[in-house]
């Protein structure tokens, strides 16, 4: 199955769904079911694809490579250039200077993770066993 037919698949499945977003091992929030994400739309222009949330969070991944299936339920990209998630400042006003985003970048045995935002800014680094670049499963039973 191609990569754009594996994601048209799962995406048929999880539309309306929550889900928990892991990058490179980590979950986003902190602990699976913290920080549950709605999926509302994705767009899959290569070698780029885009998931769109609940209101304005954004996943973008660029170059997915690996793409594949579990149990309909979850989509793991194996590998990617990079993954940003993105989303307004909670509570404040949807506008641009209120815009956070997440930058994962592999590089090598690491994974870099840069933070752009209003409160806080910086890059910090982490080890990288080689799981999954990129993971999205179903939050909940």
């Amino acid at each position: 199955m191609t990569t754009q037919a594996t994601i048209q698949r799962w995406f048929e499945h999880a539309k309306g769904d929550y889900f928990n977003l892991y990058f490179a091992g980590l979950v986003f929030g902190g602990r699976p079911g913290e920080s549950p994400q709605k999926v509302m739309s994705i767009q899959l222009t290569d070698p780029v694809l885009v998931v769109r949330f609940g209101s304005t969070e954004r996943l973008t991944v660029t170059d997915p490579k690996g793409v594949k299936l579990v149990a309909a339920n979850s989509l793991i990209i194996a590998e990617a250039s990079d993954a940003r998630f993105g989303w307004h400042y909670y509570g404040k006003p949807q506008l641009p200077e209120n815009w956070c985003e997440l930058i994962y970048r592999r590089q090598n045995s690491s994974v870099q993770v840069i933070c752009l935002g209003p409160l806080s800014s910086g890059t910090e680094e982490f080890s990288y066993d080689g799981k999954a670049f990129v993971e999205i499963h179903k939050a909940g039973p």
